[in-house]
Protein backbone atom coordinates (compact mmCIF):
# COMPACT_ATOMS: atom_id res chain seq x y z
CA UNK A 1 0.00 0.00 0.00
CA UNK A 2 1.00 3.41 -0.91
CA UNK A 3 0.15 6.73 1.46
CA UNK A 4 -3.39 7.37 0.63
CA UNK A 5 -2.72 11.75 0.23
CA UNK A 6 -0.44 13.88 1.78
CA UNK A 7 -1.56 14.53 5.39
CA UNK A 8 0.11 17.57 7.63
CA UNK A 9 -0.13 15.60 10.45
CA UNK A 10 1.53 12.10 9.53
CA UNK A 11 4.23 14.38 7.74
CA UNK A 12 4.34 16.35 10.99
CA UNK A 13 4.45 13.38 13.05
CA UNK A 14 7.20 11.33 10.10
CA UNK A 15 9.52 14.74 11.06
CA UNK A 16 9.46 14.49 14.25
CA UNK A 17 10.36 10.87 13.88
CA UNK A 18 13.25 12.16 11.92
CA UNK A 19 14.65 14.54 14.47
CA UNK A 20 14.21 11.80 17.16
CA UNK A 21 16.97 9.44 14.85
CA UNK A 22 19.18 12.52 13.79
CA UNK A 23 19.32 14.02 17.53
CA UNK A 24 19.57 10.38 19.20
CA UNK A 25 23.64 10.99 19.61
CA UNK A 26 23.24 14.21 21.76
CA UNK A 27 21.27 11.87 23.88
CA UNK A 28 22.86 9.39 26.79
CA UNK A 29 23.29 6.03 25.39
CA UNK A 30 20.52 4.60 27.78
CA UNK A 31 18.10 6.99 26.54
CA UNK A 32 18.99 6.68 23.27
CA UNK A 33 18.76 2.62 23.98
CA UNK A 34 15.21 3.15 25.20
CA UNK A 35 14.02 4.94 22.56
CA UNK A 36 15.41 3.56 19.79
CA UNK A 37 13.82 0.04 21.17
CA UNK A 38 10.30 1.57 21.93
CA UNK A 39 10.15 3.49 18.42
CA UNK A 40 10.88 0.33 17.06
CA UNK A 41 8.35 -1.73 18.26
CA UNK A 42 5.90 0.61 17.31
CA UNK A 43 6.93 1.32 13.99
CA UNK A 44 7.14 -2.38 13.39
CA UNK A 45 3.39 -2.63 15.02
CA UNK A 46 2.39 -0.64 11.92
CA UNK A 47 4.03 -2.58 9.54
CA UNK A 48 1.44 -5.28 11.18
CA UNK A 49 -1.41 -3.40 10.90
CA UNK A 50 -3.63 -4.12 8.17
CA UNK A 51 -5.21 -0.57 8.28
CA UNK A 52 -1.94 1.40 8.06
CA UNK A 53 -2.02 4.13 5.19
CA UNK A 54 1.89 3.88 4.76
CA UNK A 55 4.07 1.55 2.34
CA UNK A 56 5.32 -1.26 3.60
CA UNK A 57 9.01 -0.32 2.48
CA UNK A 58 9.32 3.35 3.90
CA UNK A 59 8.47 1.71 6.90
CA UNK A 60 11.08 -1.11 6.74
CA UNK A 61 13.36 1.99 6.16
CA UNK A 62 12.70 3.41 9.34
CA UNK A 63 12.84 0.04 11.21
CA UNK A 64 16.34 -0.31 10.03
CA UNK A 65 17.34 3.18 10.53
CA UNK A 66 16.24 2.32 14.49
CA UNK A 67 18.07 -0.85 14.53
CA UNK A 68 21.21 1.31 13.72
CA UNK A 69 20.34 3.60 16.14
CA UNK A 70 19.51 0.66 18.79
CA UNK A 71 23.27 -0.62 18.00
CA UNK A 72 24.99 2.65 18.02
CA UNK A 73 24.19 2.98 21.59
CA UNK A 74 24.89 -0.19 22.56
CA UNK A 75 28.39 0.18 21.28
CA UNK A 76 28.60 3.15 23.22
CA UNK A 77 27.16 1.58 26.47
CA UNK A 78 29.70 -1.30 25.76
CA UNK A 79 32.69 1.32 25.39
CA UNK A 80 31.69 3.03 28.83
CA UNK A 81 31.33 -0.60 30.40
CA UNK A 82 34.85 -1.40 29.12
CA UNK A 83 36.29 1.77 30.25
CA UNK A 84 34.72 0.90 33.43
CA UNK A 85 35.75 -2.76 33.46
CA UNK A 86 32.61 -3.85 34.05
CA UNK A 87 33.20 -6.88 31.94
CA UNK A 88 30.15 -9.10 33.13
CA UNK A 89 28.09 -5.78 31.94
CA UNK A 90 30.25 -5.56 28.70
CA UNK A 91 29.41 -9.20 27.70
CA UNK A 92 25.80 -8.63 28.55
CA UNK A 93 25.23 -5.31 26.56
CA UNK A 94 27.14 -7.19 23.42
CA UNK A 95 24.58 -10.00 23.75
CA UNK A 96 21.90 -7.58 23.05
CA UNK A 97 23.58 -6.36 19.38
CA UNK A 98 22.01 -7.51 16.47
CA UNK A 99 24.30 -6.58 13.18
CA UNK A 100 27.40 -8.21 12.58
CA UNK A 101 28.92 -5.18 11.92
CA UNK A 102 28.65 -3.63 15.51
CA UNK A 103 29.75 -7.12 16.70
CA UNK A 104 33.46 -6.80 15.19
CA UNK A 105 33.09 -3.21 16.59
CA UNK A 106 32.31 -4.38 19.48
CA UNK A 107 35.36 -6.54 19.21
CA UNK A 108 37.31 -4.29 18.18
CA UNK A 109 36.68 -2.26 21.01
CA UNK A 110 37.59 -5.16 23.89
CA UNK A 111 40.68 -5.63 22.09
CA UNK A 112 42.27 -2.12 22.02
CA UNK A 113 41.60 -2.54 25.39
CA UNK A 114 43.01 -5.51 25.69
CA UNK A 115 40.19 -7.60 27.05
CA UNK A 116 41.16 -10.78 25.19
CA UNK A 117 38.72 -12.89 27.05
CA UNK A 118 35.96 -10.55 26.27
CA UNK A 119 36.92 -10.23 22.77
CA UNK A 120 37.25 -14.15 21.99
CA UNK A 121 33.76 -14.34 23.58
CA UNK A 122 32.09 -11.49 21.26
CA UNK A 123 33.80 -13.22 18.40
CA UNK A 124 31.84 -16.56 19.63
CA UNK A 125 28.49 -14.25 19.36
CA UNK A 126 29.99 -13.44 16.04
CA UNK A 127 30.18 -16.92 14.90
CA UNK A 128 26.64 -17.62 15.95
CA UNK A 129 24.83 -14.76 14.67
CA UNK A 130 26.75 -15.10 10.84
CA UNK A 131 25.44 -19.23 11.38
CA UNK A 132 21.93 -18.41 12.33
CA UNK A 133 21.73 -15.58 9.00
CA UNK A 134 22.92 -18.82 7.01
CA UNK A 135 20.31 -21.01 7.87
CA UNK A 136 17.84 -18.37 7.51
Amino acid sequence: MTKKKADPEHEEQEEDEDNDVDTAQDKSPEETFLRSVTMGKLISDTLNDESNDYDNDEIMEKINKYMVVFDKSLLMMFGESCKESKLNKALSIAKMIRSDKALVAATKIAERMQFMTLAMKIAKLREDLVSVEDEA
